[in-house]
């Protein structure tokens, strides 16, 4: 047995009927599938990693990794045909059940189900549990199981290293986390943060969830529009978030005239070109949103100056230590600990640039990828950012209880990255 990190026992003692701890990752291939060749390289690659074979216990309230006794790989890959016509809506709807359906604790936390009419091609759904790894690392595996070229000559990023895929947090962060500097304060001001106001976008959860994601949108353009503005493509994605968060609001005059709502980025401490390694390693950092801000440009610019601020502080480092801190408690402290900070958050968005170049599983091409990370505890929302082949995806995850159209928040996110891409030039 191998005893688990602080970080990812807490995450295996975090689910909740609401909030399933999983982060589901949709792959979209073109041409026909070789459901016997992506076993086998399934078997060969994603099975090299130790942890993807083993089933998580306890003993004495101490977490511990261990063998699983019969890997049954039929259960971990499941076959399914969509009912016709087999477009988006239905690989939808499919992707949101299965983001609702617990994996079972006593087998290996992990399962991807093969689709096989989708459109032109196929799609595969990952699920894998977030005690496993954070959502960077888990991309980085699945993209292990890729390859530059359909003749399987090499794979995309192995476990000795390979192409960048993590979104990372400028600044000289992970020496500040070895140091420990300043936290004290940053603690502090966290724990006196005020709950997000109460909108339409916080509430009771029931754990039914709903998946939905954007047409592609060209990377480059984005990439011109930051420069002509003096802005980061991540401060366009996150006004585009917080024009689309505002349009929700007021189209359903819900926007309060002072309104706090804060995101909850995930911030990669891993160094740029380590190799793959399983575990949760990343911060966190609140952002609080100007939705009351009616210009674009003054958004904008409003979303890089908070951005900047936190960037310059350490907060990430003080969420970094409360993660490991968490997994050390006993379970009603740490359900406490869930809530008191789940209030200080409406969503989750994380930002990650996957390759940007066409790659292939077997023969097939990877057209599109998209992924969402879990919402712990009272979080409703999830909001997924990711660049693949020169486009960008957006993807957006809500409860049923209080969003049922998540497809409105999408389209205004792409609506809100036009309109900025438009007054660039």
């Amino acid at each position: 047995m191998e005893r688990m990190s602080n970080a990812d026992a807490a995450w295996s003692r975090m689910d909740s009927p609401m909030n399933l701890m999983m982060v589901t990752t949709v792959l979209i291939f073109q041409g026909p599938l070789d459901f016997e060749r992506f076993k086998a390289i399934i078997q060969e690659r994603l099975l090299a990693f130790d942890r993807f074979k083993q089933c998580v216990t306890h003993q004495n309230g101490t977490h511990y990794w261990q063998a699983a006794p019969d890997l049954d790989i039929h259960y971990h890959l499941q076959r399914v045909k969509l009912p016709e016509p087999g477009d988006k809506a239905e690989l939808q709807a499919l992707t949101s059940q299965l983001m609702s359906t617990q994996l079972d604790f006593s087998k290996p936390l992990w399962q991807f189900t093969f689709v096989d009419n989708y459109g032109d091609g196929f799609a595969m759904i990952s699920r894998m549990h977030h005690c496993i790894a954070d959502g960077i690392a888990l991309v980085r595996v699945l993209l292990s199981l890729t390859n530059l070229d359909p003749d399987m000559a090499r794979p995309v990023v192995n476990k000795s290293g390979g192409n960048q895929t993590s979104a990372s947090f400028p600044g000289r962060i992970i020496e500040r986390v070895r140091m420990g500097t300043g936290v004290v304060g940053s603690a502090i001001k966290l724990v006196a943060m005020p709950p997000d106001s109460k909108t339409i976008l916080r509430g009771h959860l029931g754990g039914e969830k709903l998946a939905t994601w954007s047409d592609p949108m060209p990377l480059e353009d984005v990439k011109t529009a930051g420069r002509n503005l003096g802005v980061t493509i991540n401060d366009i994605m996150l006004a585009g978030v917080t024009g689309s968060l505002r349009r929700y609001l007021l189209a359903r005059n819900a926007l309060p005239d002072k309104v706090n709502t804060r995101v909850i980025i995930p911030v990669d401490l891993r160094p740029t070109e380590e190799e793959i390694k399983l575990g949760n390693r990343f911060a966190l950092v609140f952002l609080a949103l100007p939705l009351n801000v009616a210009d674009p440009v003054k958004r904008l610019k409003e979303v890089q100056r908070r951005m900047n601020k936190i960037k310059r502080s350490q907060d990430a480092i003080t969420a970094f230590g409360i993660l490991g801190l968490l997994g050390t408690v006993p379970g009603k402290l740490e359900e406490w600990g869930l809530r008191f900070f789940g209030a200080k958050g409406t969503a989750v968005v994380s930002n990650v640039p996957g390759p940007q170049h066409r790659i292939h599983m077997a023969d097939s091409p990877l057209k599109h990828v998209m992924f969402w990370v879990p919402q712990a505890y009272s979080v409703s929302m999830g909001i997924s950012l990711l660049s693949y082949a020169g486009q960008i995806l957006l993807g957006v995850t809500t409860d049923t209880c209080l969003v049922q159209d998540p497809e409105a928040i999408v389209t205004g996110m792409q609506q809100e990255i036009d309109a900025l891409i438009a007054l660039s030039h």
